[in-house]
């Protein structure tokens, strides 16, 4: 039994133990929850600003678009108008030459004509040449616009596409200063670390050595300061175009969750074990009881042999023994009783041999005071055999009630 309870204890504890882990485990699981969500948090703001840089460029994809439709159609339109004014001149140059043809051909005939003919023909050929130099300046202003908004267009689109350039080109010269910026740094720093060796190893130093050496550190430091300033900016950059980091992370939490539920359904299980072996040893404890009890009712059922002390048995003995009335079997039943409520033997530290022998004793006495009241009394009980069994005892109760009254009177218990 006390090892039972140390067991029990122990299991207790370890019961214990498991319940404070899976709280624990429980604790660190709301933890990663909370960290989990704040990362996911962090990604949909990240996805966010993405989609609205992608958005940004699209949109300017899209007006440059435009602007270079635009830019075509006038250009189409130019080239349009100036194949038109090619043919005008080359039209107007046939004229031209026409005319002149037609002038020498007129001048040939006006020697025929008079004075006055000739006068009419110079005012007609003024007006014609004043309305043909009126249609030339409008046409001139018409085409001096359209140069203007082609002009213009064309001085936007050379805009934007500048603009385009020199982002890239800004780009890539801030990489390559903060490349050249590295080299300085690294170059500078080796040399600052040459310079303090030197001043190190040289053995008197003076005052102008330890400024030169307050100096190479407040040089190292604001070295140190720019170069964290820049990596931070390049780390700040690939965050920027790297997005995928914050997966990764997610991932791993993802993945210490899963085995922190694995922890917790292994210590459930070892707690259902332990429970089950607790209620396993309480059964046994209770069935080891049950067959002691089972044990003493089957000894008392039976009955209890006892082996003679000292010398053999003879037959007047047997007889005697089997003419012993029923009232000796009960005392004897009760004196077997008394010995099974009694302390095991095994349990005492003293000699078992004196127990037995004083128990003999007694029960002999007994068997013979039963013996003599029989032979007093001679009632015709004393012919039955001696009962063998529990239920021979009962039986022989429900016959004689008298002589047993008389037996338990004279029998001292």
């Amino acid at each position: 039994m006390y090892f039972l309870t140390m067991a029990a204890q122990e299991e207790l504890f370890q019961m214990k133990i498991i319940t404070e882990l899976s709280n624990q485990a429980v604790h660190e699981y709301e933890g990663l929850q909370r960290e989990h969500e704040r990362a996911t948090m962090e990604c949909q703001r990240m996805e966010a600003e993405r989609d609205e840089a992608i958005k940004r460029l699209e949109e300017f994809q899209k007006v440059s678009h435009m602007v270079i439709e635009e830019v075509n159609s006038i250009q189409d339109n130019l080239d349009i108008e100036r194949t038109c004014r090619q043919s005008v001149e080359a039209l107007a140059s046939k004229l031209n030459r026409q005319n002149c043809s037609l002038k020498r051909k007129s001048m040939l005939y006006l020697a025929h004509l008079g004075p006055e003919t000739i006068a009419e023909i110079g005012l007609e050929d003024e007006e014609e040449e004043e309305e043909s130099v009126d249609t030339q300046v409008e046409k001139e202003c018409f085409s001096a616009h359209c140069r203007s908004t082609i002009t213009e267009l064309k001085k936007k689109l050379e805009l934007t596409l500048e603009e385009k350039k020199q982002a890239t080109i800004d780009h890539e010269a801030t990489r390559e200063e903060l490349s050249d910026i590295r080299e300085e740094m690294l170059v500078e720093q080796k040399k600052l670390n040459r310079q303090s060796q030197i001043l190190l190893k040289s053995s008197s130093p003076s005052e102008a050595l330890q400024a030169a050496l307050t100096d190479v550190t407040r040089l190292t430091q604001a070295l140190e300061s720019q170069r964290l300033v820049h990596q931070q900016q390049m780390k700040g950059i690939e965050e920027q175009l790297r997005g995928s980091e914050l997966h990764k992370e997610v991932l791993a939490l993802q993945r210490k969750l899963e085995l922190l539920a694995e922890e917790k359904r292994e210590h459930e299980e070892r707690c259902s074990t332990a429970k089950v072996e607790a209620k396993d040893l309480k059964f046994t404890e209770m069935d080891i009881r049950q067959q002691a009890v089972d044990e003493m009712m089957q000894r008392i059922k039976r009955g209890v042999h006892l082996r003679p002390v000292g010398q053999a048995p003879n037959k007047t003995k047997l007889v005697q023994r089997e003419r012993v009335p029923s009232n000796s079997a009960i005392q004897e039943l009760k004196g077997i009783l008394d010995t099974f409520k009694r302390p095991s033997p095994h349990l005492k530290v003293g000699s078992p041999s004196t127990n037995t022998e004083s128990e003999l004793e007694r029960v002999l006495q007994r068997r013979r005071g039963a013996f003599k009241t029989s032979q007093e009394s001679c009632s015709p009980s004393s012919s039955r055999p001696f009962p063998s069994s529990v239920l021979d005892v009962t039986r022989v109760r429900g016959d004689q009630p008298q002589t047993k009254q008389t037996s338990q009177d004279s029998v001292p218990l």
